[in-house]
């Protein structure tokens, strides 16, 4: 297409020393499965935090609070959707006035910091939206840091280091489920080391698995600022029992003098090595054939069978006919009553979906774009955006896999 063209023909320049794919920020999946009540009481760290952290017989609480090491004195960045800190985990307690928290709205340092309780700062960056933008995952990464109740008395809304406070870097927007933090990321480390932070969380990452750009930036901050340290989320990949497993820490979690974390478990039932989806009764999906997750949007049970149904390559208005963003579609009448095949690239996922669901498709297949000369053939859980609706499974396959398919 046009951006490889474009792509090649930089590559080829004397004075171009790299060229890649720029990539999506994507949200890491939390390490509990409960919703997140904001305000409420059902921030629960009673399971994980003992877990992380070795507990003690007595009384179940973790061993090295014992040894007075709970945070005290430190400071603690995370970089996520946003924070409610109306959350009694978080607030300074009954009757307290949070609006007079320090809010920044740049990479200036952020002015009169550390007068409350827990929340030392509260920087929003440019775009994204004040408050914790959508779904909680913010609140509950942040109380899995350092959640604790004004009186110290409910362990079952602690985090791992009850006594630290949180500077919060807010980077979501709900209209779009974005996150917005700068680039290059030096942009965001910089002002929060030089407003007393020295341990800065972030359960997010980019939808690639190799050592790129944002990657080499993580590496070089640490080695520049040996004092910091830069923790960030293997990614929401792992555990799939697929060929592709080797391959499932995301970027930056790929650095290598970060500290990536990954989950011991996943009961995700995406990332299960049964048959992802059937066609006419044969595993189309699953071993040597191809392997697929499913999306963000959609069903996602993992033993969807379709039957009486074939793959059909769809044929849109578009530059390139596989694309599916246009919801013109030329072949809609051969669409209709099965599964669509996509490729991926210029729109939303869940916009070539939702256009194949509209000329009837029952299924969704997006396979990856190609990935010469620069990228790396992945399997990545499409995400929503744009307001599409989609109520069809639909699944993304690698790029290999999608050149056998079609």
């Amino acid at each position: 297409g046009a951006v490889g063209g474009v792509a090649r023909w930089l590559a080829e320049q004397r004075d171009v020393l790299w060229v890649e794919p720029a990539k999506e920020k994507v949200l890491h999946k939390l390490a509990r499965s409960e919703e997140v009540t904001l305000g409420g009481q059902e921030l629960r760290n009673a399971d994980s935090v003992p877990l992380l952290l070795g507990n003690t017989p007595e009384d179940g609480t973790p061993l090295v609070w014992h040894r007075g090491l709970q945070g005290q004195g430190q400071v603690v960045a995370v970089a996520d959707t946003g924070l409610d800190f109306s959350n009694c985990a978080f607030s300074d307690g009954s009757g307290s006035d949070s609006s007079s928290i320090p809010v920044c709205t740049s990479a200036n340092v952020c002015a009169d910091p550390g007068r409350h309780r827990k929340v030392y700062w509260y920087r929003v960056w440019d775009n994204a939206q004040y408050g914790d933008a959508f779904g909680g995952h913010g609140t509950h990464v942040v109380g899995s840091v350092a959640a604790n109740t004004p009186d110290g008395a409910a362990f079952e809304m602690q985090g791992a280091a009850p006594l630290a406070k949180i500077a919060m870097e807010d980077g979501g927007r709900e209209s779009d489920g974005g996150l917005y933090f700068p680039e290059p990321l030096q942009d965001m480390f910089e002002p929060s080391q030089a407003g007393g932070v020295n341990v800065h969380s972030n359960s997010w990452g980019y939808s690639s698995y190799s050592y790129q750009t944002r990657s080499q930036e993580v590496d070089q901050f640490m080695y520049d600022h040996q004092d910091f340290l830069l923790v960030f989320a293997a990614g929401n990949d792992g555990g799939s029992g697929y060929e592709t497993d080797f391959q499932t820490v995301s970027e930056p979690g790929v650095a290598k003098n970060a500290l990536t974390v990954a989950a011991g478990e996943n009961y995700d039932a995406r990332y299960t090595k049964a048959p992802m989806l059937r066609i006419d009764e044969a595993v189309v999906f699953a071993g040597g054939l191809a392997s697929v997750l499913f999306a963000d949007f959609g069903p996602r049970d993992a033993n969807t069978a379709i039957s009486g149904a074939k793959l059909v390559l769809m044929n849109s208005a578009d530059w390139d006919s596989r694309l599916g963003c246009s919801s013109t579609v030329n072949n809609a009448a051969e669409l209709a009553g099965n599964v669509a095949l996509v490729y991926r690239g210029d729109c939303f996922f869940s916009q070539k979906c939702a256009n194949a669901e509209a000329v009837g498709a029952i299924a969704c297949v997006v396979y990856n774009s190609d990935p010469w000369p620069f990228g790396v053939d992945e399997l990545i859980v499409m995400s929503a955006g744009g307001g599409f609706t989609v109520s069809i499974p639909s699944v993304f396959a690698m790029f290999s896999d999608g050149l056998i398919l079609q």
